[in-house]
């Protein structure tokens, strides 16, 4: 395994400081995201990569001190009101946040030049919804696109940025026919990207068979 993203909650004693700590392989310091996690006990979520030979393990120590080692290629986002943009090193993916379609374009950075030009656009605009679920009862389809309720950032760090979005399915006739959750996580240095959907039915005393 090469760079395998590798996420994690770690508890921490009651009282112990929840800043200022890093992750390190033997007596090597790797590039780590840490989040402090709400709750009673302190936890912190840990985001980074890890390499480990076939048939082999690794035992990483996290420290009380403070970190300073990044990724060499790590993720960057930009935004404004209209749209997203994530760059992840070998990856550049452009979201719309008016009419939300999945991914609107995508580049690989094939020659790993920094540069995302147009002989490496591996995804365009489509007229076409990505999103669709068909009501298993009429065959009829519905529509996810652009129907958006909310758009937001649950993690947004140098190893792992992690996008939420809500919305709603609409058949022809413009009407709410069930919700979704779409999360997209991006990682530092790769271009794969994970995206999680799930169906959220809101309509509690209506069947609705997708």
């Amino acid at each position: 395994r090469t760079s395998v993203p590798v996420t994690g909650g770690v508890p921490l004693p009651s009282g112990t400081q929840t800043t200022n700590w890093s992750l390190w392989d033997g007596a090597v310091e790797i590039p780590v995201q840490i989040t402090k996690l709400p709750g009673r006990t302190p936890w912190l979520l840990l985001d980074f990569q890890s390499s480990v030979s076939a048939n082999s393990t690794k035992t990483y120590i996290l420290k009380d001190v403070a970190a300073s080692a990044n990724p060499a290629k790590p993720v960057t986002v930009a935004e404004d009101a209209s749209q997203i943009t994530v760059t992840t090193g070998p990856l550049k993916a452009l979201i719309s946040k008016t009419g939300f379609n999945l991914f609107e374009s995508m580049w690989l950075d094939r020659n790993s030049d920094g540069n995302y030009d147009s002989g490496e656009l591996i995804l365009s605009p489509s007229a076409e919804s990505n999103i669709n679920v068909f009501n298993a009862s009429t065959g009829e389809v519905c529509y996810g696109r652009g129907n958006t309720d909310n758009i937001a950032w649950e993690y947004n760090d140098k190893m792992r940025a992690t996008l939420r979005v809500d919305g709603r399915f609409r058949n022809g006739s413009g009407a709410d026919f069930i919700k979704y959750t779409i999360r997209m996580t991006f990682y530092a240095g790769r271009s794969d990207v994970k995206v999680e959907y799930v169906l959220r039915n809101s309509y509690q005393s209506n069947e609705r068979p997708v």
